[in-house]
Formats: C-alpha cells, structure tokens, sequence
C-alpha cells in the first residue's frame, strides 16, 4: 500500500480536475482506487499543499494530545483508587499512609509515587 503526502494528494487532485478526464481514467492512469480519490478529495478538496501540510500536522499533535490525556486520566483513576482503598483501611498513618496498600508490601505513598514515576510525570 503507497502512502501519499498531503502535498501529493493536493496536486493529484488540481491536476484530476484540470486533466479533463473522468475521474475513473484518471485514477486507473495514476494506480489509485475511486474510493481513495474521493476520500482524499472530501478531506484535501478546498486545501492549498501549505494548508494540507498544516491539517497533517494538527492532527499528528492532536493524537499526541489524546494519548497524552488518556494516560493522565488512567494515572487519576489509579490514584482515585488508592485514595479510596487508604480511606477503606482508616486513612494516612504516620508520613507513609497506609502499610501494604497494593499488595506488594508498599505503603500508598510508595505506591502512588511508582505510578506516578512509571507516567513520566516526575
């Protein structure tokens, strides 16, 4: 499977409309399939090469930003639940909160600074 920059799409799709051949032709001729013409020109259509390097870029720091929050959201539920298991257990003794929180012989504190610290968030 070819994979096609926004630029390259951009320009096959000026020079699809400017060739005066159908669009099947024109596809058969450039080694594309229909459906993948007519995805690239719903989503490239009205764009310029500068502004479809642009939207490429946008949606690669986008998906950087969803995982970014999916793995903070995870972090938060681990330390929702480690809060809520120190609450079950009498809540914080001393400076290192509960003995045993997770099971592996961890206090909470030791518990939530390894999650924590596996995250990167340190």
């Amino acid at each position: 499977m070819k994979r096609y920059t926004p630029e390259r799409i951009v320009t096959m799709l000026r020079e699809a409309e400017t060739s005066g051949e159908t669009i099947a032709g024109f596809c058969r001729r450039k080694g594309i399939s229909e459906v993948s013409f007519y995805r690239w020109r719903a989503k490239y259509g009205g764009l310029d090469q500068s502004e479809a390097k642009r939207l490429k870029a946008l949606e690669a720091e986008n998906a950087k930003l969803k995982k970014l929050l999916a793995e903070a959201m995870l972090a938060n539920d681990v330390l929702k639940e480690v809060v809520q298991k120190s609450d079950h257990t009498g809540g914080p003794s001393s400076g290192d909160w509960t003995d045993d929180a997770d099971g592996l012989g961890r206090t909470s504190r030791q518990s939530v600074e390894s999650v924590v610290q596996t995250r990167g968030a340190v």
